[in-house]
């Protein structure tokens, strides 16, 4: 199985029963209203401050959650190595692709508690996860970093540089 295929695999999300998020000062969500239209919130998505030029930006999707609320989904590198993103959804969701990863351990991230996980769906070692939940209204709390060919040092300081 490609990475992009493991990419279509990793953002199936569930749209049943999703809370629609509130807006507080201090997030980065978006909202855009017209008058014939409901209010459409994007959730926020950590920014990652450590990316060498080979796990640049390589794409950013919108992911419906519900009507209107959807999140994102961030792919940096390529499908050999690098990174992707997700804010937003359900965790279970997100990880389903990923039947074998194990809790490996435990970080603060973005000033939470996170789940390492690490796992072998191609070869051994080469899948790692971080999992949190951020103060959100549900389903924009759930966040998840899943990097694949990455070294542990390479995965710890893409997990150190989200902010």
């Amino acid at each position: 199985m490609s990475w992009r295929a493991l990419s279509v695999a990793l953002s199936v999300f569930t749209l049943a029963a999703c809370s629609q998020p509130t807006q507080s000062a201090d997030t980065t969500s978006t909202t855009d209203v017209t008058p014939t239209q409901a209010a459409r919130v994007t959730c926020p998505e950590p920014e990652t401050t450590h990316t060498r030029p080979t796990l640049e930006l390589a794409d950013r999707e919108l992911v419906p959650l519900s009507e209107s609320t959807y999140g994102v989904e961030s792919t940096f590198g390529t499908d050999e190595r690098g990174f992707m993103l997700v804010s937003g959804g359900y965790l279970d969701d997100v990880l389903e692709a990923y039947d074998d990863l194990q809790k490996v351990g435990e970080a603060a991230v973005r000033g939470v508690d996170a789940d390492m996980l690490a796992g072998t769906f191609v070869r051994p070692d080469d899948t790692r996860a971080a999992i949190w939940r951020e103060p959100d209204e549900p389903p924009c709390d759930a966040h998840a970093l899943v990097a694949w060919n990455l070294t542990a040092k390479q995965f710890d300081r893409v997990v150190d540089g989200l902010r």
